[in-house]
């Protein structure tokens, strides 16, 4: 299981993927749902996957709809 569980958007993959190499240099073991198994379903893998990790980093960018949902 990660220490770090990423979650980002379609676009921001590349600085998700920047963050998570980032983190991965300095020591941490690190989750992206890039890596989700084939045989196993989405949902039950990115709950399994968030209740195991210590930490979570979102990676928001202006347009996200969490954004515009909260009015920024």
């Amino acid at each position: 299981m990660g220490d770090i569980f990423v979650s980002y958007g379609r676009s921001t993959e590349s600085q998700a993927h920047q963050v998570a190499e980032a983190l991965r240099a300095s020591g941490y073991n690190v989750w992206r749902d890039d890596e989700l198994p084939a045989h196993r379903s989405y949902g039950d893998v990115i709950e399994e996957r968030l209740r195991s990790a210590k930490a979570v980093v979102v990676v928001w960018c202006a347009s996200s709809d969490h954004l515009r949902q909260l009015g920024a």
